[in-house]
């Protein structure tokens, strides 16, 4: 835990049932309107709370985005990358 009492350590990478219970942190952030929009029409198709929806979008954010970009890696949908298999020679594939 830093100083500032932020759990810094990645207990995000435990499974549920592995994780120690940890305590909630409270921030307060700013969003642009549209985006605050968004997430409450997203929460309410999904019946589900904003701060789900965040926390979802957070930990998505922190299990993958965040250490995929230092890597280099960009998400790709699986049609395109069946579409690029599909241009390949068996050969090509093999190597």
């Amino acid at each position: 835990m830093s100083s500032d009492g932020v759990v810094t350590d990645s207990s995000l990478e435990k499974k549920p049932e592995e994780k120690e219970s940890l305590p909630i942190a409270t921030r307060a952030i700013r969003l642009d309107g549209d985006i605050d929009r968004a997430l409450e029409a997203i929460a309410k198709q999904e019946n589900q709370s904003v701060s789900l929806i965040m926390n979802k979008a957070l930990l998505r954010y922190v299990d993958w985005e965040h250490p995929a970009g230092r890597f280099g890696l960009i998400p790709v949908s699986a049609s395109v990358m069946r579409k690029l298999f599909e241009l390949l020679t068996l050969d090509q594939a093999r190597t």
